[in-house]
């Protein structure tokens, strides 16, 4: 049999192996083994989940209806299927079977044991043998002796069973006297039947420790879940007065030597705390009232309890955390900032909820550099020359400051803007006429003089900006080409350049580079760059150079010869070479020969013409170099 006879639908709220019972009665085939079983599906619980893809086809209905009915109405999270899900018993309400003809999905639930609708507990053994109604009997309405099910007589239920029920099986059931906290938000994982299943597990006695909280939610029978369920519901009649009254009494006889409201109320709070954080407000409004009339002053340490607190204080670590700095900087701090609260004595160190925002006014206060260059836009380069003239001060601070690592104030940064936007000529140019500011630092900024002496000129308003409409930020202020290459004048002779970029656009050695420098042919100045040891060359000392010594590893390239082999040709000409550094015994490198000096040598007329040629391109080939390090 590929599948069933006769189609019958399956209930939007029926129970899927009810609905399998009734599928079996219909085909005349002995309960829900003799209809699966062909297709090489067990009848167990698990094996009908595990082929619902299976049934769908065989029973012809919709996929999603057979899953909606495997366990429990709405699980959230995968875990509270097999938790709370009766895996053997079917309990049921006879009223609801005689009028629906069908078992509902929400009776497989551990902690529903009433209907609603009639009010009543659910049933779940048979009155004539005495035997549990279970998913093995032959007929879906009929008990294996004969008993018609929904004959049997069913016992009035219990309010917090009703309450209960009703909240699991039906989000709009209100139950008189009993709060309507219904379901948690979607997008959270805790629901109403695990919040009444936690309170279930850890409501004891004070007097008896919580050690072995019950972790199931399947219960042997109805009247075990139903006094499960008298202890979880204790505190939730005549909400919220009961469970306000509740932990008043948890904390009057809970242990005063613990440190903390939360120590004291042990385990019960700790569940109520894990599932009702951002869930549940009345619950945790009305836990807050009873914290406040309880409050002693010992208990801000505990960040659970900071925000009950009457006075409203928080303890070192929360108000930390609030602030976003270590707990030790703030204990540091408040014991020596001029002004501050001090930390109270016999207390777990609790700060004031107005402290905490005068703490924050003052941590707003303050920018690190970072902050400051996405404030303003400008780039750093730009930015540190602003430090530099003055026109935005560093800040020293002690080092108990929250703001140790944060040397600009909000203020400086201010008035900065202030000044700057002040010395705009609100003059309407075009795009090729003005520069940026972050660009005018990239066009020269191998020239340290200039670059000092530009922004000097804009920092004291000599030099002004152009935008037509005041910017949002610093780093949009546009400035006249013009007027930027007056201040900058003819500078290329001035500009520098290190032993590493000379040596990147010539192709020689940084390290002849630099023994040049050293002995004296080179002219340039030895400093620092990012505090490391720097050799500086200016483009007119280059140029100079150029005019009057040839590398001789280049011309061995012009001659199509070796260095070495040229190298020897020239002493036989007597041609001196300067310059060489020794690197190995017999070794030398970076040899130099006056131009003068091979000119009036000896070698071919072929080769004094390239050298001719050669001495006057090094001529010409200053105006090009200048052109490549002025822009950069």
């Amino acid at each position: 049999m590929t599948s069933v006879f006769k189609v019958i639908p399956i209930e939007a709220d029926e129970s899927l192996v009810c609905y399998l019972l009734r599928l079996a009665t219909s085909e005349s085939v002995a309960g829900i083994g003799g209809l699966v079983r062909h297709m090489g599906i067990g009848p167990s619980n698990a094996s009908l989940n595990k082929n619902i893809e299976k049934l769908a086809a065989f029973t012809k209905q919709p996929l999603e209806a057979l899953k909606a009915g495997r366990v429990c109405l709405q699980p959230s999270h995968p875990v509270l299927r097999e938790k709370f899900a009766r895996m053997s018993s079917n309990p049921f309400c006879p009223h609801c079977v005689r009028q629906n003809g069908y078992f509902c999905s929400a009776w497989r639930h551990g902690l529903v044991t009433a209907c609603t609708k009639h009010r009543c507990q659910l049933v779940e053994s048979c009155p004539a043998c005495h035997r549990r109604v279970d998913f093995a009997r032959g007929n879906a309405f009929f008990c294996d002796c004969g008993q018609e099910l929904s004959a049997i007589d069913a016992p009035e239920a219990d309010s917090g069973a009703l309450w209960v029920s009703g909240r699991i099986a039906s989000s709009d059931h209100i139950e008189q006297g009993w709060p309507n906290f219904g379901h948690a938000k979607a997008e959270q994982w805790q629901t109403f039947d695990e919040l009444i299943f936690l309170f279930g597990s850890y409501n004891q006695p004070i007097a008896e420790e919580v050690m072995q909280p019950r972790r199931s939610g399947k219960f042997h029978s109805i009247a075990e879940a139903n006094e499960f369920l008298k202890a979880a519901c204790a505190n939730f009649e005549n909400f919220p007065d009961s469970f306000e009254h509740e932990v008043g009494r948890r904390l009057e006889r809970g242990d005063r030597g613990k440190a903390g409201l939360a120590n004291r109320l042990g385990y019960w709070f700790r569940a109520f705390r894990s599932l009702t954080d951002g869930a549940y407000p009345e619950l945790r409004e009305a836990f807050a009232r009873s914290v406040a009339q309880n409050f002693d002053g010992h208990d801000s340490k505990n960040p659970w309890i900071h925000e009950l607190a009457p006075s409203g204080r928080f303890s070192i670590t929360e108000a930390a955390k609030r602030l976003g700095v270590k707990s030790s900087r703030l204990r540091v701090m408040l014991a020596n900032m001029p002004g501050a609260e001090p930390l109270r004595e016999h207390t777990f160190n609790t700060v004031a909820q107005e402290q905490v925002e005068a703490l924050r006014e003052h941590l707003n206060s303050a920018f690190n550099l970072s902050e400051v260059l996405e404030t303003t836009g400008l780039a750093e380069s730009v930015l540190r020359q602003f430090i530099r003239v003055g026109l935005l001060p560093k800040r020293e601070r002690p080092e108990w400051d929250l703001n140790t690592h944060k040397p600009f104030d909000v203020a400086d940064v201010q008035a900065m803007q202030r000044v700057l936007f002040g010395f705009i000529e609100h003059e309407p140019r075009d795009d090729s006429q003005t520069i940026s500011i972050n660009d005018v630092n990239k066009r020269i900024a191998t020239n340290k003089v200039v670059v000092e002496e530009l922004f000097e000129k804009i920092a004291d308003g000599t030099l002004k900006a152009l935008n037509v409409e005041t910017p949002k930020c610093l780093g949009d202020l546009l400035y006249d080409r013009d007027e930027i290459k007056q201040v900058i004048g003819n500078a290329h002779d001035l500009a520098m350049m290190t032993a590493e970029q000379l040596s990147r656009m010539t192709g020689w050695k940084s390290e002849s580079i630099r023994h040049w420098i050293k002995i004296g042919l080179l002219a340039g100045q030895e400093g620092q760059l990012r505090g490391r040891p720097a050799y500086w060359v200016s483009t007119g000392s280059f140029h100079a150079f150029m005019r009057d010594y040839k590398v001789i590893s280049e011309l061995a390239v012009q001659l199509g010869t070796s260095a070495k082999a040229l190298s020897e040709r020239l002493r036989k000409l007597g041609v001196p070479i300067f310059g060489a550094m020794p690197v190995a015994p017999g070794v030398t490198r970076g040899g130099l020969v006056a131009l003068k000096d091979v000119l009036g040598s000896g070698l071919y007329q072929s080769q004094v013409q390239l050298f001719s040629h050669s001495a006057q391109e090094a001529a010409d080939e200053p105006t090009q170099i200048e052109y490549a390090v002025v822009q950069g």
